[in-house]
């Protein structure tokens, strides 16, 4: 998929060589490949100077990210064959990136997910929950919400052509709104949509109407330890809206609200309130003075003057407490309980893929000074992410068989980095007429077969290196790397 879509000049083996450095190292400094291509063997065997990983970058246009992710998914359908007919389910969400560069257009003040006070640019991504891979992401304003980004990444998944037919799209509650599930229903994209309770009249009066089912111990789900019911809504929405005339709510569809009761949640909030405010009672009766805030907003809501003596008002913490430990999934689709509930926890898979992408591979910054730039590192992290999760998904996927054949042997799985430095002391030797590798056996020859990696033989490599790239190519790339390349090699 590289290679179609990044064939000049070898770029698809630059890429991936690149990907394979931040996997390996977590060094987010592109500037020391140089030093790591002399001893690593990659699949673009030349170093890279600071100049030349800075122009291929700035070459990863949109257009070129949005081929790559069409392609991606043409050939995740030609791969799964059959399996395509079955449900999957996407995760949706995003995260922050800080930049303090003035050139990078989507840099903005916005509400930080890491609680960091500084400009930033949002991620936001699509994670296949079964296989924890990207199938799509992109790059928006720092200062755009998250409930304002449904319309256009679904405009995007269109104009890319990407077959989401049986897909479910898994969104938490910073996505949920009417208008989001309108534009879901008009573009035929199944969801699950994690709902808040304030979100509309509709979602308190299902909750009020179905309260005492919900408590009921005959509708607990005992794999999920929560009380769970499903009411049918019919939704109406306008299938074909015009901008600048009155909405026409014709179109109906029915949407499943599957109402949760947890009751460990409902007892935590519910000591958390009562122990706090006998604590303001407490401190009231010995020495007022000193009631905390939070203290004086508990006593002034929940409690009442009677006759010189103050009392709890139970009336209101009833009130306070009734939607504790409930929360609501909607869904199109999903019509059975416990299958939303699952499906909606296992969207930590977008989670893990964040995790890779912002912790274990050091990209929690821009680290460059331009737009263009930045859509290519992007490009990049996201190509490093998608490697680390296909390494751990091998390693989940050998262990599992391995628990089912009683293999003796499993893998210790740290992580990938630690995992990958393992083989890293398997050593080469060139000569004129080829390589020679170290002999493997062992551990490290299982470790090469369960990452489905070829295991390096002496019958294999005693053939000529192959031409990295034609003289022509070569002459080409001299030229261009004495061209001045801009702020942009000082974060690399």
């Amino acid at each position: 998929m590289l290679r179609e879509v990044f064939p000049q000049h070898k770029a698809h083996l630059r890429l991936l060589s690149l990907a394979y450095y931040l996997v390996i190292t977590r060094n987010p400094s592109l500037c020391d490949y140089e030093e790591f291509v002399e001893c690593t063997w990659l699949p673009y065997r030349r170093g890279l100077a600071s100049s030349s990983i800075s122009r291929l970058l700035r070459g990863i246009t949109k257009d070129k990210i949005c081929k790559f992710l069409t392609k991606l998914n043409q050939e995740y359908s030609k791969a799964h064959g059959g399996s395509i007919s079955e449900r999957r389910f996407w995760a949706l969400d995003s995260t922050s990136i800080t930049s303090y560069s003035e050139n990078i257009n989507s840099v903005e003040y916005g509400f930080n997910k890491d609680l960091i006070d500084a400009p930033q640019t949002n991620v936001l991504m699509i994670v296949d929950q079964a296989t924890g891979q990207p199938v799509y992401f992109r790059s928006f304003d720092g200062n755009v919400p998250d409930v304002s980004t449904v319309r256009n990444t679904l405009a995007e998944l269109a104009m890319m052509k990407i077959n989401y037919e049986n897909v479910v799209l898994i969104t938490d509650r910073g996505y949920g709104s009417n208008k989001n599930w309108d534009d879901m229903l008009r573009n035929g994209m199944a969801f699950v949509s994690n709902a808040r309770l304030n979100l509309n009249a509709c979602i308190k009066q299902t909750i009020d109407a179905h309260y005492q089912e919900l408590l009921n111990w005959n509708n607990t789900i005992s794999f999920i330890k929560q009380n769970a019911v499903t009411v049918p809504v019919q939704w109406n929405y306008d299938e074909f809206p015009v901008e600048g005339k009155r909405t026409q709510k014709k179109a109906s569809k029915t949407l499943y609200m599957h109402l949760y009761f947890n009751k460990t949640i409902y007892d935590e909030m519910t000591n958390r309130l009562q122990t706090g405010l006998g604590a303001a009672l407490e401190q009231e009766k010995e020495n007022p003075a000193k009631l905390t805030d939070m203290q004086q907003k508990l006593l002034d809501r929940y409690t009442a003057d009677n006759d010189g003596q103050r009392l709890i008002n139970m009336h209101k913490v009833d009130e306070a407490l009734r939607y504790a430990g409930v929360h609501v999934l909607v869904s199109d689709t999903v019509t059975d309980a416990l299958e939303c509930c699952v499906a909606y926890e296992e969207r930590n898979q977008v989670e893990y893929a964040f995790n890779r992408l912002k912790a274990e591979l050091n990209c929690n910054r821009t680290r460059v000074h331009s737009t263009k730039a930045w859509e290519g590192r992007l490009f990049l992290q996201v190509l490093a992410t998608a490697i680390s999760g296909m390494v751990r998904a091998r390693v989940k996927l050998y262990n599992e068989s391995a628990r089912k054949d009683k293999k003796s042997y499993r893998v210790q799985y740290d992580s990938d980095h630690k995992l990958l430095a393992k083989l890293q002391n398997i050593y080469m030797t060139r000569f004129d007429a080829g390589f020679i590798f170290d002999e493997i056996a062992g551990k490290k020859k299982e470790l090469f077969k369960i990452l489905n990696v070829p295991v390096p033989t002496a019958e294999s490599v005693m053939a000529d290196e192959p031409a990295d790239i034609d003289p022509e190519e070569l002459r080409e790339m001299q030229e261009a790397d004495e061209l001045v390349c801009g702020d942009d090699m000082e974060d690399l």
